[in-house]
């Protein structure tokens, strides 16, 4: 370039000397400023997607999670479901044959009610009522 397309920047000043560039320094300062912008930008891009990808496999294995739990949740209460259903209707079983065997050994017939009321509600217990 030529020596006389200097042109006087406002700044920097040196000491009280103000100093001249030309014309080919200023777009050489000003491409290396793209180059390291575009260099940064690139490198943010990078870690966005990065961060992005993240997010995504976290919110994946989030979901998943959720339906495994959500699946053992269901097998666990139909599990603790069938256990109560037996449980009580054993309990149950166990009602009918004492109230059966008081009826039979004191002939009071208030007990093969009972033992009535026990049968319903062991036959409701089976047939899934509570659930």
């Amino acid at each position: 370039m030529n020596d006389d397309a200097t042109h006087p920047l406002p700044e920097p000043h040196v000491g009280s000397v103000l100093c001249y560039y030309t014309a080919e320094q200023m777009l050489n300062f000003a491409a290396e400023q793209v180059r390291a912008l575009e260099a940064e930008n690139a490198t943010l891009k990078r870690d966005l997607q990065y961060a992005r990808d993240g997010l995504t496999k976290g919110r994946t294995r989030m979901r998943e999670d959720l339906e495994r739990l959500r699946a053992e949740n269901a097998a666990l209460n139909t599990k603790n479901s069938d256990a109560y259903t037996e449980g009580r209707a054993d309990e149950l079983s166990a009602a009918i044959a004492h109230f059966e065997k008081t009826a039979r050994d004191t002939d009071d017939q208030s007990h093969l009610g009972k033992a009535f009321w026990c049968r319903a509600a062991a036959e409701a217990l089976r047939n899934g009522w509570h659930r």
